[in-house]
């Protein structure tokens, strides 16, 4: 079983723990939101790449040139918020009630996301992320009067 799979099984009560990276412990408990860590294994350690032995250090090299320039753009640290910013903000709280809304809210309008992003050559998962930001999707929101400056 992948890890994923484990971690859903105890948070859905089939499985009483596991052992888990942590890495991915903070990326799944976003959609399991109460998932608890009981105790950490042992110190933190980095991610690391590894590479063949041999006395041909070009990989080595050409993988840190790509690292280098991926951080000097900023590109390593819109990829490290992309997948792991929402982890670091984690609260269980905001999380289980979007879980919730999906189970209520967005089976009811999932049949008019569909029908605009059919009409208008869009994903309707795209269309229901924008609403639920912009409203919550709550039918009754009202945006705010646009402020003009002067």
């Amino acid at each position: 079983m992948e890890t994923e799979e484990l971690l859903l099984q105890v948070q859905e009560g089939l499985t009483e723990f596991t052992i888990s990276d942590s890495n991915i412990v903070a990326i799944s408990r976003q959609f399991n939101p109460d998932l608890r860590i009981a105790f950490d294994l042992g110190e933190p350690e980095m991610l690391a790449w590894a590479f063949p032995p041999g006395t041909d250090d070009s990989l080595y090299q050409e993988a840190a040139r790509f690292i280098e320039a991926m951080r000097a753009s900023g590109e390593l640290e819109h990829l490290i918020e992309r997948h792991y910013g929402a982890a670091s903000r984690f609260n269980p709280i905001n999380i289980g009630a979007f879980l919730q809304k999906i189970e209520t809210d967005l089976i009811r309008l999932k049949p008019v996301f569909e029908e605009a992003a059919r009409r208008y050559m869009l994903d309707w998962r795209l269309l229901a992320a924008m609403s639920y930001q912009e409203s919550y999707w709550n039918p009754n929101a009202v945006s705010p009067p646009a402020c003009v400056a002067s």
